[in-house]
This record gives C-alpha cells, structure tokens and sequence, in this order.
C-alpha cells in the first residue's frame, strides 16, 4: 500500500535515477528526437517522467492509476512452454475475479500533424563525439491486423532503405560518415510510429541528407530486385529465429492482443508483402517534410 511518507522516499529515489538517465547522451538523442517529430503525443515524455512531474505524485494519484489500469479487465496473460493450456486456464479463473470491471479509456490526446513539431534540436554534453539520431514521421496504425502488416513492412523498408546489407550504409561506412555504432528500426505505438537510425557521426547533416535523397532515388527508380528476395528473405529468417526466445514470443502476443491482431499471423503476413509495396511506403515516409534530426556534440565544440 502507498503512504505520503513512502511516496515521498520513492521521488527521491526516482529523482536520482532521472538525473542519471539524464547524463545518459544516447537518452538525450532520443528524447530530442521524440520532441522534434511529435507536438503532443506522450512518446515526447521520458518513462520515468521528469523532475517536475514527479514532485506532483500523491499517494492518492499512484492510487487512482492502480484502480485504473492495474486490474484483470486491462491484463492479458501470456504463457509460453511446456504447460497444460487448460490447467492455465482452471488457474487464472479461480485467482481472477468474475465480473469484469470497466477499464479506463487511454487518452493519446489529438492526432498529430502530419509533418515533425521541429526540424532539428542540438544538445552539447561530456561526449567524446557527435551523437545524433535521424527520424522519419510516419502515419499511426489502424488496429487489428493491418497494425501487424504495416509494422512488418516498416521493419522491411529500413533493412531496404539503410540495413547493413543497402547499398545507402555502404557509402557512409565507406565515407566515414557512421561507424559500427550506427543502428536503426522501426517502431509503432498507439497514435504514432517513426522510422530512425543513429549512432556516431563527425556530419550527421550529410547523414540526414544521404538518407532523404535515397528514399527519393528508390521512389523514382525503386529498389533492386535481387536485393529485394536477400534481404526479404533475411528480415524473414531473423523474425522466426526470435521465435526461439520465450521472452520474445510472450511480449509480442501480448502486444498483438492489445492491438487487436494475432501475432503469429506474421509469417503469412510477411509473405505476401510486395516490393511495389515496401517502395511506395519508403517514397511517401522518407521525405525532407517528415524528418527530424536530434544531435547531441562534445561540449567546447570539438570531436
């Protein structure tokens, strides 16, 4: 149970681990990101919430979001192993209360404009070199199974676009421009989703417009063919080896649920994306309107 006298100990504790999260660059260049690309959608707001915001949590709030969204009605439980799906079953009905209670309403406020809140936001802290994190707005994704479909084609166009295996990494490798600290991925949440990529770079201007004038080449000339099959075939084989992991399978049904869809729908799913397909979602998302670059640099100025 919460006392104020609790509550108060947890902010202090809480409030140390933010200002540490804080001094943490690749945090920063994220967040910076998150702000740039969305007006208002809570993505914009650290998990752990600021200083400001937890000086304001009563023992009275933490109990109003319990009762709200810590209860069987707003839960999906997932088991995964060598287990009796009836005897789970039998379990859960005598620990879970009969009648089920009225969940409350999520609320991700407006829909956001099409286009990112800023362009760019740059940072300077202790860092040996320049950080930055480039990102791509993309449409949020209707529920149900065009939710799944739509996040196995975002996961494809990046791998397409700026994966290890695309010709657009190749140059920058070979131009200095990232390093083997650079990643990228695709990421949906209700209300919003982004394409990004980031890591080390002594121009991440060069980067953001290596990678816009790609997205446009592929939208003119669209991707190559053969390249298509390697890596379709590549995205395809990683997915199914993260099948091996308990983990893995447990957050991504659990996730699929509450979206409204099945994730192992994936695998025919998967197979019946189109090249034509994954070329105009790259066209119509990686554009010069949709990104946003977050950039954090040595203090002083100096790589």
């Amino acid at each position: 149970y919460f006392t104020q006298e609790s509550v108060d100990k947890e902010q202090g504790i809480i409030g140390q681990e933010i200002r540490m999260v804080e001094d943490d660059p690749d945090n920063q260049v994220f967040y910076g990101l998150m702000e740039c690309l969305f007006d208002h959608h809570p993505i914009r707001v650290p998990i752990a919430g600021t200083q400001e915001s937890i000086s304001h949590i009563t023992a009275k709030t933490l109990y109003q979001c319990h009762n709200a969204f810590y209860q069987p009605s707003n839960m999906a439980l997932c088991v995964i192993g060598d287990v009796e799906p009836e005897r789970v079953a039998q379990i859960a009905r005598l620990l879970l209360p009969e009648e089920r209670q009225e969940v409350a309403e999520k609320d991700w406020g407006e829909a956001e404009p099409e286009t990112p809140a800023e362009t760019e936001c740059m940072e300077e802290m202790a860092v040996s070199s320049t950080n930055f994190m480039l990102g791509f707005k993309c449409p949020p994704h209707p529920e149900g199974e065009e939710n799944l479909r739509l996040e196995l084609l975002g996961d494809l166009a990046g791998d397409l676009l700026i994966g290890e295996s695309s010709p657009l990494y190749a140059k920058l490798y070979r131009e200095g421009l990232i390093n083997q600290n650079f990643s990228y991925g695709y990421d949906s949440y209700p209300g919003c989703s982004f394409l990004c990529a980031g890591g080390e770079s002594k121009d991440p201007e060069a980067v953001r417009m290596a990678v816009a004038e790609e997205g446009a080449r592929i939208g003119r000339e669209g991707i190559d063919g053969k390249l298509w099959e390697r890596l379709k075939k590549g995205v395809y084989g990683n997915k199914v080896r993260s099948l091996n992991s308990f983990e893995n399978l447990c957050v991504g049904q659990a996730q699929a649920f509450f979206a409204g869809t099945d994730f192992l729908r994936f695998a025919d799913l998967f197979g019946a994306l189109t090249k034509q397909e994954a070329e105009e979602l790259i066209a119509r998302w990686v554009t010069e309107e949709r990104t946003a670059l977050s950039i954090i640099r040595p203090k002083g100025g100096a790589d």
